[in-house]
């Protein structure tokens, strides 16, 4: 994010606490924004304000020093007037939770949680300094092989969320962020709505739409008996990944109060049209409708064309007939040896589809 107070990315999405409709960020050169802190404010007697970073519907995110030793943070609070909301505040909580078990240089760092003398309670996170995905797409789209770098680095962090039971369901390009500006240093952000797969642990918002329409899974609105888990995620990582090649969001259907053409359009593979050739086979296999067709893990999307390929190599070389048997110096009437027919390999089941495309 830009050292001007009002500019550069918006670290903990349009809605800090979680994702809601109507959130907004500061933008470049943005003006006359006043938050809950003025900036010089010292927040428990710790960290000053230097910049109001984000506002939404539920909270704020601000740049701050911590005065002791000089670094920067990240700081999350929820709006006063919602403090007393439990299921806001448990959704700040389970992002605090989430932050503090999952740690990957892929998403945000956490730092800790603090109440000040008022009884205010704060998110203390990483400040990564560069823009959103989005504003990144704003200059230029990425090509083919930075989109692969991008991914593999992206599910690396994922897998360490899944590893802990944690499912982001809120993948999007707002939620990522480019420290430095730099592809390479991509950082995942805002769990306000991550749900634990632990079946035995409560979900905040239940089974209710969590997430932004445009990069949800066909399961988070229901298809295919609802479940959401890791799957859902490969999900949205491939329509983000799409995005992040052409430089637009495919098309997922209108947003209405029917949805239906958001619900057919998740009935099949999207239309990659737009994308590169070379990536369709890859993000094909990430946007199998039915989440039983996709890879079943975050990392078997790491290095996902050399599995692809790997895969076609193997239904070639099975393709292939068997030799005739060597003449040998047998009699006639004796009886050949019979010789085994080849099987094919099972592989990878959600291999197979992306490779019919």
């Amino acid at each position: 994010m830009s050292d001007d107070p009002q500019g550069g990315g918006s670290q903990g999405g349009g809605s800090p606490g979680g994702s809601s409709p109507g959130g907004s960020s500061p933008g470049r050169g943005d003006s006359g924004m006043s938050g809950i802190f003025e900036v010089g404010t010292l927040i428990s007697y710790t960290y000053r304000v230097e910049a109001l970073l984000a506002r939404g519907g539920m909270g704020e995110v601000y740049r701050t020093t911590h005065t002791e030793i000089g670094t920067q943070h990240a700081i999350k609070i929820v709006r006063p007037d919602l403090a007393n909301n439990e299921k806001i505040m448990e959704l700040f909580r389970r992002e605090a939770s989430v932050l503090r078990t999952v740690r990957d240089d892929a998403i945000v760092g956490y730092d800790g949680v603090l109440r000040d003398e008022e009884g205010r309670v704060y998110l203390v996170m990483e400040f990564v300094d560069g823009p959103s995905l989005t504003e990144y797409l704003n200059d230029r789209i990425l090509s083919p092989e930075e989109v692969r770098a991008l991914r593999d680095r992206l599910a690396h962090g994922l897998a360490a969320a899944h590893d802990k039971g944690v499912i982001h369901r809120d993948m999007s390009p707002d939620n990522i962020i480019l420290g430095q500006g730099k592809l390479s240093q991509a950082k995942i952000i805002d769990f306000g709505i991550a749900k634990l797969a632990d079946s035995s642990a409560t979900t905040i918002i239940g089974d209710d739409f969590a997430g932004r329409y445009a990069y949800a899974s066909p399961e988070q609105i229901g298809l295919y008996g609802g479940q959401v888990d890791a799957r859902s995620d490969i999900y949205s990582l491939g329509l983000v990944l799409a995005t992040a090649g052409t430089g637009r969001a495919l098309n997922m259907g209108e947003i209405n109060e029917s949805l239906v053409s958001v619900i057919e359009a998740r009935k099949q593979i999207p239309d990659f049209t737009s994308v590169p050739e070379i990536l369709r086979n890859e993000l094909g296999a990430m946007l199998q409708p039915d989440p039983a067709d996709r890879p079943q893990s975050m990392r078997d999307v790491i290095g996902l064309e050399k599995h692809l390929a790997a895969q076609e190599a193997a239904e070639d070389a099975a393709a292939v007939p068997a030799p005739p048997p060597e003449p040998s110096a047998t009699p006639l009437a004796a009886e050949a040896p019979v010789r085994s027919a080849p099987t094919a390999s099972p592989g990878r089941p959600w291999l197979w589809p992306a490779l019919a495309t």
